[in-house]
C-alpha cells in the first residue's frame, strides 16, 4: 500500500476531521470528503492553470494536465495530506473522483 497518515484539523461542517498540512500528524482520522474535494480541485486548477472546475469523471490528462504538472500535483497532494503518494498517482487514479476517493481512503486508514 502507499503511505499512510494524515494531519488533523476540524472542518467547518459537522465536526468531522479534515486533513491539512499545517497540523500535526494523526493516523486513523476520518477525512472530510468535501474538504478533500475542494482542496484537490484547487491543487488541480493551480497545476493545470485553469480557473474552471474539472469534471469529477474527466481524466486529468484530458483536462490539460501533462507529465510535468502531474508530478507537481502529486507532490502537492503528498504535502497537503501528508501521504506517501506514488509518482504515478494521476495514472493510477486518472479522474478527480478516483483521486478524491483514494486520498480519503488512504488518509483515513
Amino acid at each position: 500500500a502507499r503511505g499512510r497518515g494524515g494531519a488533523a484539523e476540524a472542518s467547518a461542517g459537522g465536526g468531522e476531521i479534515a486533513s491539512h498540512a499545517g497540523g500535526g500528524g494523526a493516523v486513523g482520522v476520518k477525512l472530510d470528503h468535501g474538504m478533500v474535494k475542494n482542496k484537490l480541485m484547487d491543487l488541480v486548477r493551480n497545476s493545470i492553470g485553469t480557473g474552471e472546475e474539472v469534471e469529477a469523471d474527466a481524466a486529468l490528462m484530458d483536462a490539460g494536465m501533462d507529465s510535468l504538472s502531474a508530478t507537481d500535483f502529486t507532490g502537492q497532494v503528498a504535502r497537503e495530506f501528508r501521504l506517501g503518494t506514488s509518482p504515478s498517482l494521476v495514472f493510477d487514479f486518472p479522474t478527480m473522483r478516483e483521486i478524491i476517493n483514494h486520498v480519503v481512503e488512504e488518509g483515513s486508514a
